[in-house]
């Protein structure tokens, strides 16, 4: 396992990323708090590893939470989805793609520590 989020408004709920590159089975979800995981690695490009992951567990209204981003630094940049739904897209705006160690999310921002760049920063919508 590289890394594991846990929601912090529901300790029940996990996402995990796990660093093998051959096959499925690099991003897993937990909404019982690890009683049974689902494999939600879907359409992440194959031979890619998952080196780390930030979710934003947002709530849009103070009181029900909005569906978590989650976002994978992988060898080429970062992809990201929504959970729930049925795959992964490149997520850009203004990040290189080489390999992404680390991924943090503050109110509003994403940060990636990415291989021989440094640590960039992108506001997230």
């Amino acid at each position: 396992m590289a890394r594991i989020e846990i929601n912090p408004h529901n300790a029940r709920q996990l996402v995990v990323v796990v660093q093998e590159p051959i096959g499925t089975g690099r991003v897993w979800t937990s909404l019982d708090g690890s009683r049974r995981w689902r494999d939600i690695t879907t359409n992440l490009p194959s031979g890619l590893r998952a080196y780390t992951v930030a979710v934003d567990w947002k709530r849009t209204d103070g009181r029900r939470p909005s569906l978590p981003r989650i976002y994978v630094g992988t060898d080429r940049g970062v992809f990201h989805t929504v959970l729930g739904a049925s795959g992964w897209r490149r997520f850009g705006h203004g990040l290189p793609n080489p390999l992404v160690s680390d991924l943090r999310i503050t109110p509003g921002v994403l940060t990636a520590a990415i291989y021989g760049r440094g640590a960039w920063q992108v506001r997230l919508r």
